[in-house]
């Protein structure tokens, strides 16, 4: 019980005399975020490219090249 005290105001004292670290919570530090009006632009050209490519694949049949052909 003594060891497991001892122990325990060990670990204590090391945890005070580490530097602290500070970690990024996203991004690169320093660097511009995007603002909320750039975010849901760039969402909505991803849906615009999304849609193109749907369309196009409609608009092919669905036609996957190196697939064997209907007989």
């Amino acid at each position: 019980m003594e060891e497991a005290l001892r122990r325990l105001l060990k670990s204590a004292e090391e945890r005070e005399n580490r530097p602290q670290v500070t970690l990024p919570t996203s991004g690169t530090p320093g660097a511009p975020h995007p603002t909320w009006e750039q975010i849901q632009e760039i969402l909505e050209q991803e849906d615009i490219e999304h849609f193109l490519e749907v369309t196009a694949d409609a608009a092919r049949g669905h036609e996957r090249p190196g697939l064997r052909e209907s007989a």
